[in-house]
């Protein structure tokens, strides 16, 4: 089976929020992670919900064996917003302050034991800390990119 990367999720978020004028993901939260069969198909489903009295939507990724009967499972969950938010974050404040530093040394070995294994274009992850259920990454991107053309990614 094949791992879909979290940017996929993000990438998701981006075209359905381009599609209801929501220029920005305002939240992403990966739930679960979606495994992709070697033989056969997945189904996958954005539902996106009617905007709030801020103009905001959400969106929910879910995922499906192709048989009709199977049941869906929710990936990830995202806050759709219109316009281009005002920054929220002081990066400048790195790791944010209280948070917790993970040990990452064997990350993609303890991963690979529990049968998600991780090719070197998705290798990027260098440190990552933790705040209550919330977890804060510092990744490097790959130098040479998984794709061929950026051209029809919203990610760059």
């Amino acid at each position: 089976m094949a791992l879909f990367p979290g940017a996929g999720f993000a990438e998701l978020a981006i075209r359905a929020g381009d599609e209801v004028g929501c220029a920005t993901v305002a939240e992403l939260t990966v739930i679960a992670p979606l495994l992709l069969p070697t033989a056969g198909a997945a189904q996958v489903q954005l539902v996106v919900s009617d905007e709030d009295a801020s103009g905001r939507r959400s969106a929910s990724m879910y995922s499906r064996a192709a048989q009709p009967d199977s049941a869906w499972t929710l990936h990830a969950e995202a806050v759709l917003a219109p316009g281009v938010l005002a920054p929220g974050t002081d990066l400048s404040v790195w790791p944010p302050a209280g948070a917790a530093r993970l040990d990452v040394a064997d990350a993609y070995e303890r991963l690979a034991v529990r049968g998600y294994t991780y090719g070197p274009a998705f290798r990027g992850l260098r440190a990552m800390w933790q705040l209550g259920r919330r977890s804060s990454p510092r990744c490097r991107c790959p130098s040479t990119p998984a794709w061929t053309s950026a051209d029809s990614a919203s990610i760059r």
